[in-house]
């Protein structure tokens, strides 16, 4: 094993959060202690919690057999610590956890919700977080004009009448926002690159052909995912019960069997934040082929320790449900509620203005972008053994003697001419076209060029152009206008 590379499941202190993965995994009761065991062949390990000193607040189960006994479940019980579980295709199995709020009256306000004025209130709110959120991803990772089209929805939420007229405004956001993605680039170790499916290297489609929605990716960007959804799932599920609201009495999704149809509606207003994690991690971070596997269907599939780097961010999702759930809670009833979750005061849950605001997701730690191989510091793009083979270390040596004598080779001597060369080549084809032809004002290219460009790849445009794919991506958000010799190749691309 490469010595950067990490053990399967590491076992690390997630405060307060420990996940079991593996086969024959075991969870009982031995000497007052919580016991788990989990792994498989050389890697099994075992792990004791106590309800004095162990700080335990949440255990995730990553698998489907083994078996856990009524002494841990009464263990759990006692400590308050909120289990969940999830399978191989990061399906949520199951969740518990220390219940809060019984009050029958809430649960009856939800369960006529769906043909109520207050049912339409609740799913308006929701979804209009959804939008907002769907449109601030968009305009930091996308384009802000897709943002702005995104953003339009939200004012037809006011005016739907009827929860099918509210699902198809969300559907309406959901096509433009998803199609935003598709050719985002995922980025694998070099060493690996010709190991995976060419599906595997985009974000893609949403739509999975093994089943009617997402359920069952079938490439990597979409298997995390649907992973983080599921434990954003759970973590809402959990809220519901807290809040003494039932987690299946579904407004905006129907009732089916065994699907906490409500815990689904509540976590809409959070997606927005799942996706904008997802998306910068797949924007900074170099994957390996051994993170995912592929079954003999087709379906990919997450493998440690990338499981357990992703849900180590649970606490993120847990934040950020517990005011919403707080506040749709407390719109089924005229009576002030207690912040279970979010311990805020009285006051603050009867007059509003507790549903969670989209924030930064975190990262993961870096791998090189050679090898895989993990990397001791941020900063760094390739580990020691390839910055030797690729760079070479007395090259990397002379570049930091000569910056240290102030004689940096990257600002003078043949990069600097290079740059010259470039510029004066540059110079000479704009002054052959405009000595030709009369230069068009920059109104054509904004009104009839810009707006199809909407969906071009910025590595299109550059391929088309001779540019650079920075500058095209200013071009893309109508941030520069290029030379009009450049025009008819974009225009090519809008066919």
């Amino acid at each position: 094993m490469h010595p950067n590379v990490i053990a399967p499941y590491p076992d690390t202190d997630l405060d307060g959060i420990w996940i079991a993965d593996g086969y024959g995994i075991k969870i009982h009761v031995r000497n007052k202690h919580l016991v788990v065991s989990d792994g498989f062949g050389s890697h099994r390990r075992e792990r004791r919690f106590h309800k004095a000193t162990s700080g335990l607040r949440r255990l995730v189960i990553l698998g489907h057999t083994g078996y856990v006994t009524f002494e841990a479940m009464r263990w759990m019980h006692d400590a308050k610590v909120a289990y969940l579980q999830l399978d191989r295709d990061s399906n949520l199995i199951g969740s518990g956890g220390h219940r809060g709020l019984d009050r029958a009256h809430l649960r009856r306000a939800q369960a006529i919700a769906s043909t109520s004025p207050t049912g339409m209130e609740v799913t308006r709110r929701i979804l209009a977080l959804k939008i907002d959120g769907q449109a601030a991803v968009a305009a930091r990772h996308s384009d802000p004009e897709i943002a702005e089209k995104i953003r339009d929805h939200v004012a037809g939420l006011e005016e739907g009448e009827t929860l099918d007229q509210l699902r198809l405004i969300e559907s309406q956001a959901a096509l433009v926002y998803w199609a935003a993605w598709n050719e985002t680039p995922v980025a694998f170790a070099r060493a690996d690159r010709e190991r995976i499916p060419d599906h595997w290297k985009t974000i893609g489609t949403r739509s999975s052909p093994f089943s009617p929605g997402p359920r069952q990716a079938t490439n990597p960007a979409n298997a995390i995912l649907n992973y983080l959804y599921a434990l954003l799932e759970a973590e809402t599920t959990l809220a519901c019960h807290a809040m003494g609201l039932d987690p299946g009495l579904g407004i905006l999704h129907t009732d089916q069997p065994a699907r906490p149809s409500f815990a689904l509606d509540v976590m809409e207003a959070v997606r927005p934040d799942v996706d904008a994690y997802a998306l910068d991690l797949i924007d900074g971070h170099t994957f390996r082929a051994g993170d995912f596997a592929e079954t003999r269907r087709g379906i990919c599939r997450i493998l440690p320790p990338l499981t357990h780097l992703l849900a180590a961010n649970i606490d993120r999702w847990r934040d950020l449900i517990g005011p919403v759930a707080e506040a749709t809670a407390q719109a089924f009833t005229t009576k002030t509620l207690p912040t279970k979750l979010t311990g805020r005061n009285l006051r603050t849950a009867k007059t509003g203005d507790t549903f969670a605001e989209p924030t930064a997701g975190g990262s993961l730690p870096r791998n090189c972008s050679e090898c895989g191989a993990r990397l001791p510091h941020d900063q760094r793009k390739r580990c020691d053994g390839c910055a030797d083979r690729y760079r070479g270390y007395e090259r990397l040596q002379y570049l930091a003697e000569m910056r240290a004598a102030g004689n940096d080779p990257a600002h003078g001597g043949i990069a600097a001419q290079r740059r010259a060369d470039a510029l004066a080549k540059n110079m000479a084809a704009v002054q052959e076209w405009d000595a030709g032809q009369e230069r068009p004002p920059d109104e054509e290219f904004t009104q009839t060029i810009l707006p199809g460009l909407a969906n071009v790849t910025v590595r299109a445009m550059a391929e088309a152009t001779g540019l650079s794919p920075g500058y095209c991506s200013f071009i893309r958000r109508g941030l520069r206008i290029p030379h009009p010799r450049h025009w008819n190749a974009l225009r090519k691309l809008n066919r």
